[in-house]
């Protein structure tokens, strides 16, 4: 069951005047709770004008009594605007242990011994759990070369900008960055424009040998994960080898009470947290929104089929996904769904989102 913890802030660092990065304090009693994998992120929530609000940020560093998080201000973003204007080191925040799939695979020693070509690409506050998988692999690994696509407006919003030129600078060789600037003139057109169209082809044939390519990492918006995964699949880049992670701007993901919907024309049975709740699901409603409208607690993040957060299984029933970026074809063919891509084909279905 998922349960929050509520965790000290012991330090609020400026990164670019558009983001910051939280720390966390580890208390040792909740050390083995929040073991984390380089790239995953911390479900984080509070009250803000009444209301329970609750975000993902991802990883970019930890240690054996810290995480820390990084948090992009936006205009548009109720939490990273509470963050900015209100919390301070002190302060507690709940949180929930570390989770997410798109992340190095530690577990699979042989994996990460054979591979030794890594491409990251990040766009804006998708550097951040980027940043903890170049740091580990950096650090923990003897052979692996890591080009680093790194997108951004211009030179003043680039984040952790001097931690990767302290990493370059220290593992010389093994680490090259490309940064993207495109609100800015660089010597060469293609690094002063928006990727898009021929755009991602152009890039990865000017900086990047695809055919040594072990692994590929992609964060960021979904036009431009969509255009590198594309490129990439184009140069012959196996689809499993292509890891996925949606970064938006969520303008509202509080938790809303209960909405029964007169039209619902089917009946679906959640389970999450060991609990199961029936629920209406009208037509043309995804099973996410169903369960969230329903009062249900279940796990969502992007809501655009990449991150994998709101996977589940359908135990009875059948349902077809819209977008499907976060699943590889095995996890479909055992019944696994991205609720927020389900739609129920079913007059009624089961679905677990625990196992």
């Amino acid at each position: 069951m998922s349960v929050y913890h509520s965790l000290k802030v012991v330090e609020v660092l400026p990164e670019t005047d558009e983001a910051v990065t939280l720390k966390f304090d580890i208390p040792t009693d909740l050390s083995n709770h929040f073991k984390a994998l380089p790239g995953q992120h911390l479900k984080l929530k509070t009250h803000i004008a009444d209301e329970e609000v609750e975000r993902f940020y991802s990883i970019c560093q930890m240690g054996d009594d810290y995480l820390r998080v990084g948090i992009k201000n936006v205009p548009e973003g109720v939490f990273s605007q509470h963050i900015s204007s209100t919390i301070k080191a002190g302060d507690t925040i709940d949180v929930m242990a570390p989770q997410g799939d798109f992340c190095l695979p530690l577990e699979d020693t042989e994996s990460m011994k054979q591979a030794t070509q890594y491409l990251f690409v990040a766009a804006g506050s998708g550097v951040t759990p980027i940043l903890a998988m170049v740091t580990y692999l950096l650090e923990n690994t003897d052979n692996t070369h890591i080009d680093f696509v790194y997108i951004n407006a211009k030179r003043q919003t680039v984040m952790f900008f001097d931690q990767l030129e302290a990493l370059k600078n220290r593992y010389m060789g093994r680490l090259s960055i490309i940064h993207v600037l495109t609100r800015e003139p660089r010597d060469l057109d293609i690094l002063s424009a928006r990727p898009e169209g021929e755009r991602f082809e152009q890039l990865l044939s000017a900086f990047i040998n695809t055919d040594t390519l072990d692994h590929t990492y992609l964060c960021g918006p979904l036009p431009i994960i969509e255009g590198f995964r594309e490129a990439l699949i184009d140069k012959g880049i196996d689809k499993k080898n292509i890891h996925l992670e949606l970064f938006g701007t969520p303008t509202s993901q509080t938790v809303r009470r209960p909405v029964v919907h007169s039209d619902a024309d089917k009946q679906i049975t959640i389970i999450s947290g060991g609990r199961k709740q029936v629920i209406g699901l009208a037509e043309g409603q995804s099973v996410l929104d169903a369960a969230i409208d329903a009062g249900a607690s279940v796990p969502f993040a992007c809501k655009g089929g990449v991150c994998a957060t709101c996977k589940a299984k359908m135990v009875e029933g059948e349902a077809t996904m819209a977008i499907n970026y976060g699943l590889e074809d095995y996890e479909v063919d055992l019944g696994y769904v991205l609720t927020c891509q389900a739609h129920v084909q079913t007059d009624t279905a089961i679905v677990d989102f625990d196992v």
